[in-house]
């Protein structure tokens, strides 16, 4: 599966460029500079910095047609296993011509709800659904719902299950790599393509995240009494 968030099938970019990244994660927290174009199509236009321009796809040679957006948290909502509403697409984000990134989005529950498709590790025979606190991909997250609409990746319905959850946010790649090592997995396995499991899995994942969570803050006060 193509990770847009992860910068996928976009070329690549020079060392500058990538600078680029950790700028246009600090103008997406800057709500207020960004304004709707008058072209056709969806454009906004960062204001103090015109160059900068996030728009749909209008290369008719791009190829997104092959976006997933059957995932393992999204389940449990009403409609998943019905096409109407359900579906993803993509946002672009360029610096003049240059694509800085491609934003992979998901709509779901009937049409009702859209999140930037989280990121996800594979684990064992599942896959642990996530964002990264100082990804681009959950900057345009919270850009996404900036104007105080519900953040649709929270109080997500469970399958079968009166349960809800949220999209974990993680810190960084750091604590990612951690949790895996908290999850004890030592042998690589193809992750299984039976849905059933695989959304099991995810929900084994996330009540083996809490955990996780519990143990992290007893080392941050073990070390803050030492």
């Amino acid at each position: 599966m193509p990770d847009y968030n992860n910068g996928d099938r976009i070329e690549a970019l020079s060392d500058e460029s990538l600078g680029l990244v950790d700028r246009l994660i600090r103008y997406l927290g800057q709500f207020d500079n960004w304004f709707i174009g008058d072209g056709k199509g969806y454009v906004e236009i960062y204001e103090p910095n015109p160059m900068y321009v996030i728009s749909e796809i209008t290369d008719e040679n791009e190829y997104v047609d092959d976006l997933e957006f059957d995932f393992e948290w999204s389940r449990g909502e009403i409609g998943a296993s019905q096409p109407e509403g359900n579906y993803s697409y993509v946002r672009q984000i360029r610096f003049i011509n240059t694509v800085i990134r491609q934003i992979h989005l998901v709509s779901f529950d009937n049409g009702k709800k859209q999140i930037v498709a989280p990121d996800w590790e594979p684990i064992g025979k599942g896959r642990f659904y996530h964002y990264l606190s100082d990804s681009l991909g959950y900057a345009y997250q919270r850009f996404h719902f900036r104007e105080g609409k519900n953040d649709h990746s929270k109080s997500l319905r469970m399958r079968h299950s009166r349960g809800k959850f949220d999209i974990p946010i993680l810190k960084d790649k750091d604590e990612l790599k951690r949790f895996v090592n908290f999850c004890g997995v030592t042998d690589e396995e193809t992750h299984t393509s039976d849905k059933e499991e695989q959304t099991e899995l995810f929900y084994a994942l996330l009540e083996q995240y809490d955990g996780f969570k519990v143990k992290e803050r007893q080392l941050e006060t073990s070390k803050r009494n030492c």
